[in-house]
């Protein structure tokens, strides 16, 4: 399987009544390999002629190692913009590797879990995907398709360090495994800062969903191991789940405490957030990114009356710059993309509504909870 290309989900038109939907605090799980290959030099250092090379000789591989009909090698060169910029939201490729045009690209088939990105800064990316906390299935992903290319490839390898890579940190295993988490409950009990901290003493990268120098928009987050040499794959995934669920644990205690301790302040941030997304006429992409995160939050929490689950994950996608133009079928400038996101905010959400019984009704429900 190649691509992990997420289906937008189809709406269902179905409030939310009776049960209510399990916080999704652990969105999705990515495993990455780094490859070079042998006697060939790095991407930053090989001049425009290798890394041609390099990308005929890698896609050609990659394409039968998929073992799909449909895998396809796609240059970044002359690649449709807006396209590209989907993919890029999706976390299916990196903003470096849209950057890096000639001798660059990925494979693509066009279905749901895995992506390989060539001459970034590796000549090889294979990135495996999963849903929630699935490290151990995109691990299985990976390795599978890397074990199918390694026969295909000689692979940069010393006997002491491991694979060799363009970046030190990850010689070794050449592994970089993160989750993606959602935490505007730590940020509403003014806990976050402090999660962070703790998490980077414990060596733990933290980043924004776009990876390396991204903000955290809509308060997802993104955490992954720093270091691989002399540590296994095993060793690494096992040391982020733990941390991982320590940090869910954490993001629930803080959404029960609010909750609890201060229902006005749950009322107030996701009222305000649905006000400003049901009444806005210019809207950038983070802000609404972080209005959408109140909302999740506020579904969760059962406190928004005929919110449909299924039509916010919709809107978390299409806010996007790429999406968005994908979908109206035409290319935007900025000021035009901030008008036509609000207009579809305000067609999307104009009758949900924050009801204080609701948020009663919640409290109500946490406590009794808690007595059992």
């Amino acid at each position: 399987m190649l691509l992990n290309e997420p289906d937008e989900p189809k709406a269902t038109g179905v409030p939310i009544k009776g049960q209510l939907p399990e916080p999704q605090i652990i969105m999705s799980s990515r495993v990455r390999l780094a490859r070079n290959l042998r006697g060939e030099r790095f991407p930053d250092w090989a001049s425009e002629r290798e890394r041609v090379e390099v990308l005929r000789r890698v896609g050609a591989a990659a394409v039968l190692a998929a073992e799909h009909p449909d895998a396809q090698v796609i240059p970044m060169e002359g690649s449709d913009g807006v396209r590209m910029e989907t993919m890029r939201e999706r976390s299916l490729i990196s903003q470096d590797l849209v950057d890096r045009g000639v001798g660059a690209g990925f494979v693509y088939a066009g279905i749901r879990s895995l992506s390989v990105m060539i001459n970034e800064e590796d000549h090889i990316r294979i990135q495996a995907f999963a849903q929630g906390l699935g490290l151990s299935r995109a691990w299985e992903i990976a390795d599978a398709f890397d074990t199918r290319l390694e026969k295909l490839l000689p692979y940069a390898f010393s006997e002491r360090l491991g694979y060799l890579t363009a970046c030190p940190s990850n010689i070794g295993t050449g592994m970089r495994a993160s989750v993606m988490v959602h935490l505007p409950g730590l940020r509403l009990s003014g806990d976050l800062d402090a999660v962070i901290r703790g998490l980077e003493r414990l060596r733990f990268t933290v980043r924004g969903i776009g990876g390396e120098g991204s903000a955290a928009s809509g308060h997802r987050f993104q955490i992954s191991n720093q270091g691989t040499l002399g540590l296994n794959e095993q060793a690494v995934i096992a040391s982020l789940e733990r941390v991982t669920i320590a940090v869910a644990r954490q993001e629930g205690l803080a959404r029960k405490r609010v909750l609890r301790d201060m229902p006005v302040v749950v009322q107030d941030c996701v009222s305000r957030a649905l006000a400003i997304l049901q009444n806005a006429h210019l809207i950038q992409t983070d802000e609404a990114l972080d209005y959408l995160s109140a909302v999740r939050m506020g579904i969760e929490m059962g406190v928004i009356q005929d919110a449909r689950p299924d039509v916010l994950e919709m809107l978390e996608l299409r806010v996007h710059p790429g999406h968005l133009q994908d979908y109206l079928k035409e290319e935007l400038d900025p000021e035009q993309r901030d008008l036509r996101r609000a207009d579809l905010l305000r067609e999307s959400l104009g009758f949900w509504t924050v009801k204080e019984w609701l948020v009663r009704k919640a409290r109500k429900r946490l406590i009794v909870k808690e007595k059992k």
